[in-house]
């Protein structure tokens, strides 16, 4: 078979005078359409490059349904559709502009192609590709308006006022966010004006700390001065789940085509952190954190956010940490993804919990070094992070529950001897983890 599978058009949601959605079948005048649309398609076909989709942990998901080329992933209508908007983006004189509407562009593709689908059937509302993380075709794809209705969801028109207006409003009148304390704690905001000066050399401005250093390529090769930095705060991939570089290649085909970025037809590079080596995985993460290490003043903090479900997740963070001569200070769990996110819905034991990873220099001097970790103090933290986060009306799953875990053991491991009886350390727990997150399930009387 040389290509994905087709798909036949059934049905069709219609919107009525009164604003009522409702379905209907297809009729003549719909046969006549997609007559015309074929027609259109054929004199098009040649405009969208051929672009080979290369092998890999996420695209592997859609080369093995015969997916080939990066345009493939659309219909004739969608992809009809997206020519004209396309060839319009590109009459844009202003460059400002020209990218705006790339942005916008971007977004559109997300929710009109053969991957996405309803979100729910009361809503009428697009689910878009990227909902699962990964590459996954759908058994029953829809069509979109992509220009869009009143009613649409994911189109250009209504994008543009949910996303572009609502960010040049933004840009013009900037506000943060702040959280009061007490029993009627309520979420307000208070506006600030930009004004501030950026350059992609590390310097401060006149007036002190009012610059921004803006800076693309490696993360653990930068011009920043040793020891000049408070804390960095960062969040790295989660090992091997999901590829960023590979998704990003779906948007790179056409913002490339808009944008001239570069002659090359992938945003991979071999030196990115994503990797399903573990090994390769701890190695560049380590150089990354190095190169924190080296910015960071003497007391500055390293703080990241992380989760996995598999323990050599864990291992090669760890190993990142200590190798680039951190301590895991303080691991806070926090909730991260909403419950209603389709990844969670479908694992079987889903991981609702982030934790922030708090690292500081190594100090051998302050370290009290143990000849032995106690299991039953790690424990005992954990039960008292679970019942901090039950009291706040926050469920804790089983896989939650090895989050909170990992955090302390985390946070005790550098306390050994050496590096070597902490790996060792490690091993231990993955042996015993399960019967460890048996353990702390039981809080207060209650199976978690």
């Amino acid at each position: 078979m040389r290509g994905p599978l087709g798909y036949r058009r059934y049905a069709k949601m219609i919107l009525t005078t009164d604003g009522q959605k409702r379905y209907a079948s297809m009729n003549a005048f719909d046969d006549a359409l997609l007559e015309n649309i074929a027609q259109e398609f054929t004199s098009t076909r040649s405009s969208f490059p051929q672009i080979e989709i290369t092998p890999g942990y996420n695209t592997n998901q859609i080369l093995k349904h015969n997916y080939r080329f990066w345009h493939e992933l659309f219909s004739d209508r969608q992809l009809l559709c997206i020519h004209h908007l396309r060839e319009a983006i590109r009459q844009i004189d202003h460059a400002d502009h020209k990218l705006l509407f790339a942005c916008l562009f971007s977004g559109v593709l997300e929710f009109n192609n053969l991957f996405a689908s309803f979100k729910g059937e009361g809503t009428g509302a697009v689910r878009h590709m990227f909902s699962h993380h990964v590459l996954k075709p759908e058994v029953m794809p829809m069509e979109a308006n992509v220009w869009g209705t009143s009613k649409s969801s994911g189109s250009f028109s209504t994008l543009f006022r949910s996303r572009i207006l609502n960010e040049l409003a933004y840009k013009a009148d900037p506000t943060e966010l702040y959280v009061t304390s007490g029993k009627n704690s309520k979420v307000g905001g208070i506006n600030r004006p930009l004004a501030i000066p950026v350059s992609n050399e590390f310097a401060l401005s006149n007036n002190g700390n009012d610059a921004v250093y803006l800076t693309q390529g490696d993360s653990s090769r930068t011009t920043i001065p040793d020891r000049t930095v408070d804390i960095v705060v960062t969040a790295p991939p989660f090992f091997d789940n999901v590829h960023y570089s590979q998704l990003a290649d779906f948007f790179f085909y056409w913002l490339n085509q808009l944008l001239d970025y570069s002659k090359t037809e992938t945003t991979r590079r071999k030196d990115e952190v994503q990797d399903t080596s573990s090994v390769l995985f701890a190695n560049k993460l380590t150089s990354v954190f190095a190169e924190c290490h080296r910015v960071l003043k003497h007391t500055g903090l390293l703080v990241f956010s992380y989760h996995h479900a598999r323990h050599e997740g864990w291992t090669c963070v760890h190993r990142a940490i200590r190798h680039a001569g951190f301590v895991c200070k303080q691991a806070y769990p926090i909730k991260a993804e909403m419950s209603v996110s389709t990844p969670l819905k479908q694992a079987k034991t889903p991981i609702h919990l982030d934790l922030i990873l708090v690292c500081g220099k190594e100090d051998n001097g302050a370290t009290h070094h143990v000849p032995k970790v106690d299991i039953t103090h790690v424990l005992s933290s954990a039960e008292d992070q679970i019942r901090v986060l039950k009291s706040a009306n926050i469920s804790v799953s089983l896989g939650d529950a090895k989050v909170i875990l990992m955090g302390r053991f985390l946070c005790e491991a550098h306390r050994l001897w050496d590096l070597s009886k902490e790996e060792t350390f490690l091993s231990d727990i993955e042996r015993h983890i399960d019967d460890y997150v048996a353990d702390v399930i039981k809080v207060q009387g209650e199976v978690l």
